[in-house]
């Protein structure tokens, strides 16, 4: 009974610990495609807290390139498409994340 419960409690907590580096992962992801560190903070801060977290990190990690990340992010279904508008729209006026150095 004692495994049984030591296996579901680290099974809980690698779940939680992979929730908390979504962020990060899609910071380096960013900056990886070309975005400066600063966009990439700004954009994976406003992102890594969405629902759709999750799937919005496997998407930068995929991308080949920020063109492709743009392609996927708008094929991606409606709640994932949805954070990555919203987390680029509320970035500061006149910064895109697509545009020359961003991702």
């Amino acid at each position: 009974m004692r495994a049984i419960l030591a296996a579901a409690a680290f099974a809980l907590s690698g779940c939680a610990s992979d929730d908390a580096t979504l962020a990060p992962r899609i910071e380096a992801g960013l900056m990886r495609l070309g975005a400066d560190a600063d966009r990439s903070r700004c954009f994976a801060a406003r992102l890594g807290d969405d629902p759709a977290a999750r799937e919005a990190a496997k998407l930068v990690e995929k991308s080949a390139g920020r063109d492709e990340l743009k392609a996927r992010a708008l094929d991606a279904d409606k709640k994932t498409r949805r954070a990555f508008i919203a987390a680029n729209l509320a970035r500061p006026r006149g910064v895109s994340v697509t545009e020359g150095r961003g991702a």
